[in-house]
């Protein structure tokens, strides 16, 4: 385990994820429908305006065979698909406070050494909604 993660549980310990919507379908921007979770924790579902954000704090796993993942189920108006991201993952992420842009087509992550929002990835996975369960958002 790295010294910053174990610096990181020892002095302040708590991580804060905040996720910023960007989606813009067409020239519209878009609200989006989220929900996050881990193994053991539900943060239930939150919808987010255009450049409206949604934050949530937790304390990573020390235990080095042991990770701490928050995945997140993103749908918005305008598209019948869930989209997928991992949005917290100790095995990738190391900060503190992870700032994350969503778009249509992937998720960004702020570098503060560039400051900037361009450490960017795809979609885990995209899957076609079940129009008559909207649960599994």
């Amino acid at each position: 385990m790295g010294f910053s993660r174990v610096r990181q549980f020892f002095f302040g310990g708590k991580v804060t994820v905040t996720m910023i919507n960007n989606v813009v379908l067409g020239a519209t921007p878009a609200n989006i429908t989220l929900h996050c979770k881990s193994k053991d924790e539900d943060l239930g579902f939150h919808t987010l305006e255009f450049l409206g954000n949604y934050m949530f704090s937790f304390k990573p796993t020390l235990i080095p065979w042991q990770t701490t993942l928050f995945f997140c189920s993103f749908a918005w108006s305008g598209s019948p698909y869930l989209h997928y991201f991992n949005i917290y993952d100790n095995k990738r992420d190391d900060c503190k406070t992870c700032n994350w842009k969503i778009y249509e087509n992937m998720t960004c992550k702020y570098l503060t050494e560039r400051r900037s929002f361009n450490a960017c990835w795809p979609w885990n996975s995209v899957k076609l909604m079940d129009a008559y369960n909207t649960s599994k958002i």
